[in-house]
């Protein structure tokens, strides 16, 4: 199925405002992310918020260890971020009829 429909009243947008990914560090990485989510209805704002989230994994000064560890663990503030939006019950709120 497609997941966008150019006659939706409802549009979900977001922007990325930070992201940053340190795999360098000398025992832990770290990863921050941040987004504007905005929840549009008929022309209207329903939703405005920004989220954020952090994530820390063991890793290495060693780039043979570290590059790996932080592509692998990437995704997982990422998912953070997005579960966080998905928990706020503003925005489901916002999406509902």
């Amino acid at each position: 199925g497609r997941l966008l429909d150019s006659s939706a009243n409802t549009s979900v947008d977001g922007v990325l405002i930070r992201n940053e990914l340190d795999g360098m560090g000398f025992s832990t990485g770290t990863a921050d992310i941040e987004a504007q989510f905005v929840v549009r209805r008929d022309g209207a704002v329903r939703f405005d918020k920004v989220k954020s989230a952090h994530h820390e994994w063991g890793s290495s000064f060693i780039g043979a260890i570290a590059i790996p560890a932080a592509a692998e663990n990437y995704p997982v503030v990422v998912k953070k971020l997005v579960s966080s939006l998905f928990a706020d019950p503003d925005f489901i709120a916002a999406l509902k009829k």
